[in-house]
């Protein structure tokens, strides 16, 4: 820009019509204070980018597109000795950043696969698996892919951490509920149970297909997220819980034993508890009866 026009964009700045974001990036002050955190989060990492920063970690999943659960203060970036306010330095293989085209702009920033890995190191174990079983969802990168960042990252700052979280990342949470209930049955002790398995009746009639669950002790385990009381694919609520309470009676018929996980139990922590207390209560569920799924980690 010319001086005049530099001048003129540092008195809008100056009297609040425009607010900073980077170096040299500039939004309009009105619009910004508009949009919800999470946007407002995401154009601070574009700007950053802008700048002329490798955006990574939280910040890189924020470009992808990815679940990031918080809203971070600052943005995560690779390399140079020295950055700006508002930027936090990490250490990331050079060889893991590309350039993606954003909103008009070449963006520096890590694969995804490197995201997820490095949100691993850095990050909760809860960031890691929901933005990782998002990435492998959207076919944004691999298990494959992930193993390969792993062993590129083996020896680096919070290696095991990183390994433990990796392991629960399989692609088959649906929601970010079920990574959120994956990593707390991780961390309670619990064996891996099966993701997205099909149950039928004895005449091999479909049934459904619980979030988790423990063949071996008949126990299953499903959250109600939000269209499962408010509607879903063209159903009314009323149709929708009737739907849901009917497909629960024919599983009690053939034995087994349901867990609901609501918004309140699951802060609550007392689904746990009373997965606790069914433990011991079951029976094998045959499997003849089971068809598809996966092992949760």
């Amino acid at each position: 820009m010319s001086s005049a026009g530099r001048a003129k964009i540092t008195r809008l700045n100056t009297n609040g019509a425009l607010i900073k974001l980077g170096r040299g990036v500039y939004h309009d002050a009105e619009e910004f204070h508009l949009l919800l955190p999470s946007e407002q989060y995401r154009l601070r990492c574009l700007a950053a980018g802008i700048a002329g920063y490798e955006v990574v970690g939280v910040s890189a999943a924020a470009l992808w597109g990815l679940p990031v659960s918080h809203i971070y203060s600052r943005v995560d970036v690779r390399g140079k000795p020295r950055v700006a306010p508002g930027l936090l330095r990490r250490a990331v293989p050079p060889e893991c950043v590309i350039k993606k085209g954003i909103d008009g702009f070449e963006i520096p920033l890590t694969t995804p696969a490197a995201t997820v890995a490095d949100i691993a190191r850095w990050y909760d174990m809860h960031e890691a698996v929901r933005v990782g079983d998002a990435a492998v969802i959207r076919r944004l990168t691999t298990i494959q892919a992930l193993h390969e960042e792993e062993k590129r990252r083996y020896r680096r700052h919070g290696s095991p951490k990183m390994r433990q979280a990796l392991r629960l990342i399989n692609g088959l949470s649906e929601s970010l509920r079920e990574s959120d209930v994956k990593v707390a049955l991780f961390r309670g002790g619990f064996p891996p149970p099966q993701q997205q398995t099909e149950i039928y009746d004895v005449r091999m009639v479909f049934i459904g297909r619980p979030d988790f669950l423990y063949p071996e002790r008949s126990l299953a385990l499903e959250y109600d997220g939000w269209n499962k009381t408010h509607g879903y694919y063209g159903n009314t609520a009323d149709r929708a819980i009737n739907l849901e309470r009917a497909r629960e009676r024919r599983l009690v018929s053939e034995g087994i034993n349901l867990i609901r996980i609501t918004k309140d139990t699951y802060a609550s922590g007392v689904w746990l508890d009373e997965l606790k207390a069914m433990w011991n209560r079951g029976v094998p569920f045959p499997q003849s009866q089971l068809r598809g799924g996966g092992p949760a980690w």
